[in-house]
């Protein structure tokens, strides 16, 4: 602390977008299931409520919650220390491989024009049926075979990778011609990633780097030293309204913009998916394919490239992934629920395939994620890469099991390949970069001297 400067920590944005900060944030959405009356989702979702008559759901939730947070906690995870840590800026500044980055980001780009051009080329009236709002006729006739439809995590996380890149080592040189087109490339690459998510109706690719951009964003903020508890609050409106308005547009295009059809969505994604946890707890939901795996390894069953040459579906046992999602709409049928909607929400898809094993399974997770949120702060590829996307996964634990998903694999790889491309073309020593930053520390200096004189 510097006198007369208190710097508040209870609630930083470094909190807030940690493990345990997101995990906290998991409870609202079923807060918020509890604050809607039996009476009025009944009639808006025509379904048995569940989440009243079901008085171990909340307890199944926070002990799943609490599971995955002591993972975290198992890798030793200091938050303060950490925070410390971060802070500490090298003497010599490096002067970052920008080149490789622009080359690398424009290459997957590039990856991703020809993929969605090449699923508009398969798919008749996809755009046709886009502009009407009949966003499900979109996802229904969308033929993404050999388009490279995978690509679009890529996108994301080299996207997030390089947004991160530029706001930890280029603020230290003067706006050269490669760092301009560096920055006008990452604002090309997250309307570019927009735009596909919006054109496959896909809302689920839109979340994560809107996610991503919060927790870069953040991140930069704590370390500006911009930790006050209404710089936090400020980031979590922001993020709420844009999602918000994600979810308020995919809805519309999908033909659900009327008020009733929005309300409808509204419960249908949100209390919902904890009615139907309810219901799976009691037995009154059952998934056809449930212990299986097909919840928990659904990343084995698309593995990037590899499934063209070895089946993994067939070496392990486990069911298509398309067999996986479809049976589930029946099963909510059979069960009596309002078959529209088919999430458990993550904890529920798990409790499927795993029993009371699930437990461990989340305590493992957490032990992964606090190992990418500390490789995060480090500002190491693996943690710049893989926590965003665990982030996006923790805060979609109210719907569906997006940690497991596919994504997970190709996230994994670009991470490996990030590391590689990193460690080909290693940062140097700048010259001017390091005048600059002794310049700023100069100037930073003068001003807390100032600031305590004053005091």
């Amino acid at each position: 602390m510097l006198r007369g400067r208190p710097v508040q920590r209870n609630m930083s944005p470094l909190f807030l977008i940690s493990p345990i900060g997101l995990a906290l944030f998991s409870f609202i959405p079923l807060i918020f299931a509890y604050l809607v009356p039996s009476g009025f989702y009944e009639s808006v979702l025509h379904e048995k409520d569940y989440v009243w008559s079901t008085p171990f759901m909340p307890i199944f939730f926070t002990l799943c919650v609490s599971s995955f947070v002591l993972g975290v906690i198992s890798i030793a995870l200091n938050s303060q220390s950490a925070a410390g840590s971060y802070r500490r800026e090298r003497a010599m500044p490096e002067a970052y491989n920008f080149k490789a980055l622009a080359y690398f980001l424009g290459a997957v780009d590039l990856l991703n024009i020809f993929s969605i051009f090449s699923i508009l080329k398969n798919s008749t009236g996809m755009i046709d049926n886009l502009m009407s709002g009949n966003g499900d006729l979109v996802k229904l006739g969308m033929n993404a075979e050999n388009t490279f439809s995978g690509a679009q995590p890529l996108l994301i996380a080299v996207n997030l990778w390089a947004l991160f890149r530029y706001m930890q080592h280029g603020k230290y040189y003067k706006s050269t011609a490669v760092l301009r087109f560096v920055k006008y490339e990452i604002i090309a690459s997250f309307l570019l990633s927009i735009s596909i998510a919006v054109a496959k109706v896909a809302r689920y690719e839109a979340i994560p780097l809107v996610i991503g951009f919060a927790v870069i964003f953040g991140y930069f903020n704590e370390k500006r030293g911009d930790a006050s508890i209404w710089t936090a609050l400020t980031l979590l409106a922001k993020l709420g309204a844009i999602l918000t308005g994600i979810f308020v547009l995919f809805s519309v295009l999908r033909g659900r913009g009327s008020t009733d059809l929005l309300l409808y969505a509204v419960m249908g994604y949100g209390p919902a998916c904890f009615n139907h946890l309810g219901a799976l707890l009691e037995g009154a939901l059952k998934f056809p394919y449930a212990g299986n795996g097909g919840y928990t390894f659904t990343f084995l069953l698309q593995f990037p490239y590899l499934h063209h040459f070895i089946d993994p579906k067939d070496l392990m046992g486990l069911p298509s992934y398309a067999d996986v999602y479809l049976s589930e709409f029946l099963a909510t049928h059979r069960a009596g629920l309002n078959s529209s909607f088919n999430w458990v929400t993550a904890f529920g898809y798990y409790y499927a395939d795993l029993g009371n094993w699930v437990y461990l399974y989340l305590f493992v997770m957490g032990a992964i994620v606090g190992g990418a949120w500390n490789s995060f702060l480090k500002k190491r590829a693996y943690g710049i890469i893989t926590y965003p996307f665990f982030a996006s996964s923790v805060l979609c634990w109210f719907g569906f099991n997006a940690f497991s998903k596919p994504q997970l694999a190709t996230i994994l790889l670009c991470a490996i390949f990030v590391w590689m491309l990193e460690e080909c073309f290693p940062a140097k020593r700048s010259t001017d970069a390091s005048r600059r930053e002794i310049r700023f520390r100069g100037a930073k200096f003068e001003k807390v001297r100032a600031g305590e004189l004053s005091s």
